[in-house]
């Protein structure tokens, strides 16, 4: 077996850092750019610009990559049964600790908005990113390259556990409203939700069943905001 250096050892740890560096630096300079000039951007240019910075950005890396490993391209080759297994599976997920409740104590679905009378196309092309762009961007970049990488170079537990807390801490940003308790459960959420995609994405060699959940998610998220 071919010994690892610390370069090698290293580079996970670059490859991570770099992300979330450009992911701040693209933010700081949206900020920058509104405080300059006095206006703010909507939502869906927001979205335009992180969404085709971290794409052009995870496109590198997938570049690099796909002829450095063996069998890379393998985990990218669409399942479709395997992303309806993730898709419906988090639809079950969230029926369970978001919808039950209402049921248990007789709410009913009166004080969920699910406003479908209301959709415009402005309200699409601000989630095309999040629904659609986002999940795919994450998936490819935290299960399909990160965790081969960590996979490589470290043990298996350690490249799920730390895969899916990397996952947790880029979707750490606090919701409007939210307390300290329901922030610290929403990280715990994301980083179980980590964990599991990795393990399952290991598991079956394949992206898909994570695709299927991540939109599956954002897609839930979006009919009940």
């Amino acid at each position: 077996m071919k010994p690892i250096n610390l370069r090698n050892k290293f580079e996970p740890w670059s490859v991570l850092i770099c992300f979330y560096l450009i992911s701040v630096f693209i933010l700081e300079i949206q900020f920058k750019l509104e405080e300059a000039y006095h206006f703010q951007f909507s939502i869906a240019v927001n979205n335009a610009i992180f969404g085709l910075a971290t794409f052009f950005l995870v496109c590198f890396f997938f570049l690099y990559y796909m002829k450095k490993f063996d069998n890379f391209l393998s985990m990218f080759q669409f399942n479709i049964m395997q992303f309806m297994a993730g898709f419906l599976f988090q639809l079950v997920v969230l029926f369970l600790s978001i919808f039950a409740p209402y049921f248990i104590f007789m709410r009913g679905f009166s004080e969920i908005s699910l406003s479908a009378g209301n959709f415009q196309i402005t309200a699409l092309m601000k989630m095309v990113v999040p629904l659609i762009i986002a999940p795919i961007i994450e998936e490819v970049f935290f299960r399909g390259i990160l965790q081969r990488l960590f996979v490589e170079y470290y043990s298996l537990p350690f490249a799920i556990i730390f895969c899916g807390l990397s996952f947790a801490v880029i979707h750490l940003a606090p919701l409007p409203g939210q307390t300290h308790l329901e922030f610290i459960l929403f990280f715990f959420a994301r980083w179980f939700h980590g964990i599991l995609l990795s393990a399952i994405t290991y598991k079956t060699k394949n992206l898909s069943f994570a695709f299927g959940f991540h939109i599956g998610n954002n897609f839930l998220a979006f009919l009940t905001s």
